[in-house]
């Protein structure tokens, strides 16, 4: 193995390069060669994303011998000039007999080093991304691998959404990732794990599509759509189902809403994915709704007077009370608890 050449692909971020000159015989920093590749690579979107397409390579020395073993150490810093970002890899080899060359038995990352302080300082660290069940010593059974998988693809499917997120694909995607959910999160749903991401994301989705279905059920939308023939008393009714679902479910978190052409509409945070389908637009519709409604009845309480609150009501309130604070049903909990 030509370790200048490893040198020059990882500077260059070429991950098919690496494929053909790393050992895949070998273990990478406690990981096998695939999974070490695959990190890497994540290592060089994030410099890509940043306008980097080259990493000037900078020697670095160690801090601590003790991992060693004796083997020749030679650690680099590769640095991004547009991202002033940076990545540290330490190389330990040993020389090959009758050659000027290394042969290189092992590559991970690590931060014992004496850098250059003459350098500009770098803004940010891209790390390799490793957890737990990363490490070759591991080892996970071949359920938890085939299922750990199915988290990844659908991790990665997710991911690669565009700008627009149809209702059939959300449903598509719950039904057939809740198994691969269900395992993993009985197992093991902690953040030391690779899976963690998919965890967050499946439940959060999912918590969403309950709370948006809870909100357009045809019964519930035919008594929005009357507006404001509602009764008094029905319409605070309402407004109090209305609030204690967002509680619950905290949209919030997840959901962002802005206008579009005129009309609102409903996005997902974080992907800025505008959320299409006949529910999306009823649950926008409800909120609007639900907006206005609870604004007249926050600012005329006399019309609440027919309302009274039963005693689930009041475990409801007891145990979400720090979360009224300008809510109908804070308002009409609170002076009714006095």
């Amino acid at each position: 193995m030509n370790f200048y050449k490893v040198l020059d692909s990882v500077a260059a971020m070429e991950v098919d390069e690496l494929e053909k000159l790393l050992d895949f015989n070998l273990i990478y920093g406690g990981i096998r060669a695939d999974i070490f590749l695959e990190k890497l690579a994540e290592v060089f979107s994030m410099f890509n994303h940043c306008g980097d397409q080259f990493l000037e390579t900078q020697p670095v020395e160690c801090c601590s011998m003790s991992c060693t073993n004796g083997v020749k150490q030679l650690a680099y810093k590769f640095i991004g000039k547009k991202s002033n970002a940076a990545t540290y890899l330490r190389f330990l080899v040993v020389p090959e007999i009758g050659s000027e060359q290394y042969e290189i038995k092992d590559i991970s990352t690590c931060f014992s080093y004496n850098c250059d302080r003459s350098k500009s300082a770098i803004q940010a660290c891209f790390l390799l991304d490793l957890y737990e069940d990363d490490y070759q010593d591991y080892g996970l059974s071949l359920e938890f691998e085939v299922y750990k998988r199915a988290a990844k693809k659908a991790q990665r499917q997710f991911d690669s959404l565009a700008s627009e997120i149809e209702q059939a694909w959300w449903m598509k995607w719950i039904q057939e990732n809740q198994a691969t959910y269900s395992f993993l999160n009985a197992h093991y749903d902690s953040e030391i794990f690779s899976w963690s991401k998919f965890l967050r994301t499946f439940r959060r989705i999912r918590k969403d599509m309950r709370m948006i279905e809870n909100l357009t059920q045809p019964n519930f939308l035919s008594l929005v759509n009357q507006g404001d023939e509602l009764p008094d008393e029905q319409l605070t009714h309402l407004i109090l189902y209305v609030e204690r679902t967002l509680s619950q479910f905290k949209p919030y978190e997840s959901l962002i809403f802005d206008w579009e052409d005129d009309r609102k509409v409903c996005y997902f945070k974080g992907k800025n994915a505008f959320l299409a389908g006949e529910i999306f637009s009823g649950f926008v519709y409800v909120r609007d709704w639900f907006k206005h409604h609870q604004k007249a009845l926050l600012g005329d309480l006399d019309r609440c007077k027919g309302y009274d609150f039963s005693q689930s009501d009041f475990r409801f309130f007891d145990r979400y009370e720090g979360n009224w604070s300008g809510t109908l049903t804070g308002k009409l909990g609170g002076a009714q608890l006095i």
